[in-house]
């Protein structure tokens, strides 16, 4: 059982070194708190200021009153410090002095020593006002947004709470990731609050646990959510879980467990143990590599490894070919000195993509571990091989089977995907908590959770997370009637609480959605709603009890005040999604007023028709509200409190005329003043009973002549005469009082009470608001040619996706869409657009069949139902189209358009020579990665072209696009130089030598360098003792000037298997490949050109190609990765062909002595030269001279017989 905590100051001017603080279980009053430090008589002459922190409110200064009528309960903080009753200087003016720095020390202390305050979902401070003190309501208006709200008894805007005033961070709603504009990740934080759900609502739960599993190479995504306290009992339920806004079943493995947080639910999967990653990211080499444990109670290790390139060596056939990796793992206690082998892995594979593995050892002892990861050997290096291996992290592992009992969860497994990458999904369910208990008296019942009155109790009550106040100090008839009044209007709460709110402004937020307020009236809890119902009994203030000189009036200002309400609020019906509202004062539009707007967050509103009421009474508050009185009064304000309903009537604002009753009989009465009566005018009189409070009000009689009198005659007999001194107020009918709501009830002098009230206008509760249908006035169809095609794409982050493109026809404002799986349902709605166009999230699963309906009035009935089946990536390529051919140099050139497809791999061209073969008849020539090819060595004949996918295995398109064609040349080739290598091989060798014709790898060692001829295991290989790479290079190549030659080389070879020998084998026939194994083998052929012969490019790789130059280096690179493997290289064959090309001379005079052109650049041979004479005459005809036919030029005259003449003449030279 919680005690008292007693703190008393014993001196005022030195609160911090003189307090002394003491525990006590129970206290008469807060005035006995004097006895356990002053053992004198309570009434020693000495009075006491003190503070009181309680369960459910924040330190607060009492009362005289309270000090000795208050009772403190287990759990309150009492601080304190005792004065002398005349301030111990005598007098009184001494007095005020000392109390006033009493109560400072006194406040001062409150602060820095902490109380037993409790706060909704963890954070202290509650801030009613109290009984005795005083009554406190909400402000009359608030300035905010240049917009002035008025009301009676709504609490103050909680939309945004301002930090400064509590002490804990800000509980703005904006801060929400389920209230904000903005789709918010799910919150994961440390020491975050723990939600708290009332009613149905979508979620976006926090995150409490994640860790990332692996199996085999796919790696899972764990993360458990608290969805929100499940109270006594446990939530209803949680259901329709989506990933990033998109259905969960649209995502391929992925799975969700939950729990409804009953005090005895079992542990959920994917936690029952407590698993804690450790980054390592370190890469495994031959040297260990040693990381610890943070935790000592590790029961479990785990340890992954990454080859994020995957593990594989590039061969010469453009191929993978497998490797492996072998790493050691051994453990220890951080303790122990020797280590213990975890074991010995082997990972082998061929994959270009991300490998990972993971290992996992348990049972150990509780402890500290360390954890050791090596590799065996070193792995082999070299560009082409991808064997980096990385340990990626280790987990710390712990046996708790934690089953966080009284909290609904939820968890989630999935596979790490392109849909699902790179960061963390955002994850949101449909929660609902239906009832909350509620103590009635005999037991608790289940009250419905979506009453903002039962809400209210149970936030004021619950132990766990709300204010845990006993159900002794909440008046349950009061809550019962709110309820029964919010379930008559229609007034709902479905509400997640998961930012930081005190107790205090939680109740607001409900309060508000009920339109009512909770009140604490002395250690008791009441409840107050500002509805029509005027009730029968009401506290009439008149000239009688109105203290005199203490009556104000005041008229509100009309011109700030908003006059257009946009409220949002979460509607159910568009999945909770933030919605807003704007709702205008009626008629505003024709007085010329500038707009004056008022934003209004309606959370916990997920209805709109309610939201929509909301606004309309606000505007009607401001448009009705008007009036505030305020005035002091004696005992008959006792028992008054804020929202009451009360009766006023005064002289100055002539509310009727009022007093007390002097005397009165069975059918008149005498006032204690002189009133006027006119004719034709009907007056009545209302009177408040003294022993019953029940006012009665009678017809005066009326009168022939103005009269006036002290003595009313009644028309009828009063039911219960009026006693002396009963209040009274008199007026003409409809203005014998004037109806206001208290508003607030503050302490004044001499024991008098200042009750300040709002008046009370009917008018306000007229909420109404029309909503009207939207009416087809123009005849046009509201919509029709509904069409859904799917549309497969790349994404930005580079994975393929396919959405659901919808399309139509239609006149209609807005369009809601709806998705079902079958076209009878169930339909989900996925949003709505005022355009006719809508295109759908890409997380349509492959090879399935959805159903899409469009509607204008958001009912199925009222849509098109149209579906498509999503091929995603199991469609064929698109047909290729615009296949061509066109002349190329010396050869064809092949090209078409692009297919449009995302996933398109690469082309797959084939050849026939027989034109009337199909695509499965004809030869493959190759894959290609473009849109053309040029074929040096074309054939004539029939050419094929495919388009093929990335797919497993490869789709090809339906039908190939075929071409015949007779190869075009334009220009011919001439095979300017020829290199053939054989037998001889007179080039440059390196690490090569040649044996009977053939070229191969030679020998580390020969047999004059071995010293000891008889250690050889095995004499035909020399153990092996060969090189693994060597280089041949051809005589090198001079075109005699900067020419553009095509290159080509050739190289024929063979394997053999240097390990065996023709004696060792015993079966000669089961030899299936006498010609040798070539794997593991690599022959390269590269270039390296010149133009000056002194600057030559880098070694390339060479392919068949044009190149321009005039040396050239070439040569033919052997690699084996084996020893054993034998390479025979028997012919090498290198071709330098050079184009035609031509020089031309145009209307050349050529005279009788001839001319002789020299050519721009040197042919490599002889030209062939034509000659056009212009205007030639009969008998015409060039000479030339072979022998003066040069590379460089050539000599011409023009004849005619035996006649040298002068003629213009063309010519041109054509050669390589």
């Amino acid at each position: 059982m919680e005690s008292i905590l007693l703190t008393c100051i014993k001196n005022p001017f030195r609160p911090v070194e003189s307090k002394v603080t003491k525990r006590v279980d129970h206290l008469p009053s807060i005035r006995h708190a004097l006895n356990e430090f002053y053992p004198a008589p309570l009434d020693s002459g000495l009075d006491i200021v003190v503070s009181l922190t309680t369960n459910t409110c924040p330190s607060r200064l009492l009362s005289e009153s309270e000090i000795d009528t208050l009772m403190p309960c287990p759990g309150d903080c009492i601080i304190f410090t005792a004065v002398p009753h005349d301030g111990g200087g005598g007098g009184g003016g001494g007095k005020d002095i000392v109390r006033a720095v009493a109560m400072l020390a006194v406040v001062i202390m409150a602060v820095t020593i902490p109380g037993a305050g409790i706060g909704m979902l963890g954070i202290p401070g509650m801030g009613f006002a109290v009984g005795g003190a005083a009554y406190t309501m909400a402000s009359m208006g608030m300035m905010i947004a240049a917009g002035l709200l008025v009301n009676a008894l709504l609490p103050a805007s909680v939309a945004s709470d301002d930090a400064a005033d509590y002490s804990y961070a800000s509980s703005d709603y904006s801060k929400s990731a389920t209230y904000g504009w903005d789709p918010s990740s799910n919150a994961e934080q440390e020491g975050g609050m723990m939600p708290v759900l009332y009613g149905t609502h979508r979620i976006i739960p926090p995150i409490i646990g994640r860790y990332v599993s692996t199996s085999g190479s796919l790696q899972y995504l764990n993360i458990l959510y608290a969805v929100c306290e499940g109270g006594k009992t446990g939530i209803d339920s949680i259901t329709n879980y989506e990933i990033n806004g998109n259905p969960y079943t649209y995502f391929n493995d992925l799975n969700v467990v939950t729990r409804l947080g009953t005090n005895s639910q079992s542990a959920i999967p994917y936690f029952n143990d407590t698993i804690s990653d450790i980054a390592v990211g370190a890469k495994l080499s031959t040297s260990y590599i040693t990381r610890s444990t943070v935790g000592n109670t590790t029961q479990g290790l785990g340890v992954g490894i990454l080859l994020p390139n995957g593990l594989y060596y590039a061969n010469d056939n453009g191929g993978l070919t497998a490797q492996s990796v072998t790493f050691q793992i051994e453990y220890k206690k951080t303790s122990d000195p020797s280590w213990t082998a975890w074991g010995t892995y082997t990972i082998s594979d061929a994959q270009s993509s991300a490998i990972r593995r993971y290992y996992r050892i348990d049972n150990l002892t509780p402890g500290q571990y360390d954890v050791r990861v090596v590799l065996t050997s070193a792995l082999p290096a070299g560009a082409r091989y991808r064997n980096a291996t990385y340990w990626e992290y280790v987990e710390e592992i712990i046996y708790d089977d934690f089953a966080y009992p009284g909290i609904a969860l939820m968890a989630v497994n999935a596979l790490a995907t392109d849909e699902l990458s790179n960061s963390t999904p955002r994850v949101s369910c449909l929660a609902s908590r239906l009832t909350v208990p509620v103590w009635t008296g005999a037991a608790y019942e289940n009250k419905p959770a979506t009453n903002p009155a039962w809400v209210c109790y149970d936030i004021l009550h619950n132990d766990e997370y709300g204010g845990a106040v006993p159900y002794n100090r909440i008046i349950y008839e009061k809550f019962e009637e709110w309820a029964g009044w919010c379930d008559q209007n229609g007034y709902t709460c479905n509400i997640y609480f998961d930012t930081m709110k005190n107790l205090r402004k939680a109740i607001d937020i409900v309060c508000t959605l009920g339109r009512g307020n909770v009140l604490q009236i002395g250690s008791k809890f009441t409840c107050i709603y500002d509805g029509d119902t005027l009730p029968s009994q009401r506290f009439l203030f008149t000239m009688g009890n109105i203290v005199k000189d203490s009556f104000g009036e005041e008229w509100l200002p009309m011109d700030d005040r908003a006059n257009q309400i946009e409220i949002t609020y979460y509607d159910a019906e568009l999945n909770y999604s933030k919605r807003l509202a704007v709702v205008e004062q009626d008629g505003f539009d024709t007085l010329g007023v500038d707009i004056s707007p008022r934003q209004v967050d309606l959370v916990g509103c997920t209805d709109r028709s309610m939201a929509l009421k909301h606004a309309k009474f606000l505007l009607n508050c401001n448009r009705y509200i008007t009036n505030t009185t305020s005035f002091e009064a004696s005992r008959d304000s006792i028992a008054c409190l804020p929202g009451d309903i009360i009766e006023v009537a005064h002289d100055v604002p002539r509310w009727g005329y009022s007093g007390r009753v002097v005397l009165a009989r069975a059918n008149t009465v005498t006032l204690d003043r002189q009133v006027t009566l006119e004719p034709d005018t009907t007056y009545k009189v209302q009177v408040q009973h003294i022993d019953t409070d029940i006012s009665e009000e009678l017809t005066v009689e009326p009168v022939a002549a103005t009269t006036t009198t002290d003595e009313l005659i009644l028309t009828t007999v009063w039911e219960n005469i009026p006693t002396r001194h009963a209040k009274y107020s008199f007026g003409e009918e409809g203005r014998v009082t004037k109806l206001f709501r208290i508003t607030g009830i503050t302490r004044a002098e001499n024991l008098r009470r200042r009750i300040t009230a709002v008046e009370h206008v009917p008018d306000v509760y007229n909420d109404a608001v029309a909503i009207p249908a939207i009416s087809n006035i123009s005849g046009l169809t509201r919509m029709a040619g509904l069409s859904v095609t799917e549309i497969f794409r790349k994404s930005a982050l580079g994975a393929f996706e396919s959405v659901a493109s919808l399309t139509w026809r239609g006149y209609a404002i807005q369009y809601w869409v709806y998705q079902a799986p079958a076209a009878s349902g169930p339909w989900t709605l996925l949003g709505s657009t005022t355009r006719r166009s809508y295109e759908t999230s890409p997380l349509l699963k492959e090879g399935s069949l959805y159903y899409f309906c469009v509607t204008p009035d958001k009912t199925i009935e009222g849509g098109l139902v149209e579906s498509v089946y999503i091929w995603g990536k199991t469609r064929a390529p698109s047909n290729v189209t615009n296949f061509r051919a066109s002349p190329a140099q010396g050869g064809l050139l092949l090209s078409w358009d692009a297919v449009a497809d995302p996933d398109i791999d690469y082309y797959l061209l084939k050849f026939s020579q027989n034109t009337a073969d199909t695509w499965n008849k004809m030869t493959t020539v190759g894959k290609i990665y473009g849109t053309s090819i040029p074929l040096p060595a074309a054939l004539s004949g029939k050419y094929a072209v495919k388009a093929v996918d990335q797919s497993v295995p490869p789709n090809e398109s339906e039908n190939a696009a075929y071409i015949v064609t007779d190869v075009p040349t334009v220009l011919a080739w001439n095979a300017y130089r020829e290199d053939i290598e054989e037998s001889g091989f007179s080039g440059t060798k390196t690490g090569l030598t040649v044996s009977n014709g053939s070229l191969h790898l030679d020998t580390i060692l020969g047999l004059d360098d071995i010293e000891d001829i008889d250690a050889l295991e095995d004499f035909d290989s020399l153990d092996f003792g060969y090189v693994t790479e060597g280089t041949y290079e051809l005589p090198p190549l001079d075109l005699g000037s900067v020419q553009t030659a095509r290159m080509s080389m050739l190289v024929q070879f063979s394997g053999f298997d240097r390990s065996q020998s023709f004696d060792e084998i015993t079966d000669i026939d089961a030899v299936e490949n006498w010609d040798g194994n070539t794997s593991g083998a690599t022959i390269r052929t590269q270039i390296s050109t010149s133009l000056d012969g002194v600057n030559y490019t880098d070694w390339m790789d060479f392919i068949v190609g044009d190149f321009t130059f005039r040396y050239a280096k070439r040569r033919v690179t052997m690699r084996v990765e084996d020893a054993t493997v034998g390479i025979l290289i028997s012919a090498i064959h290198a071709v330098a062909d050079l184009p035609d090309r031509s020089e031309t001379g145009q209307d050349v005079t050529c005279g009788t002595g001839g001319i002789t052109p020299i050519f721009a650049t040197p042919f490599m041979a002889k030209p062939r030269i034509g000659i056009t004479i212009q205007d030639m005459q009969d008998g015409d005809y060039p000479y030339l001279d072979p022998s003066l036919i040069t590379t460089a030029g050539f000599s011409l005259s023009i004849k005619n017989g035996a006649t040298t003449v002068e003629r213009v003449i063309d010519w041109v030279a054509v050669g390589y």
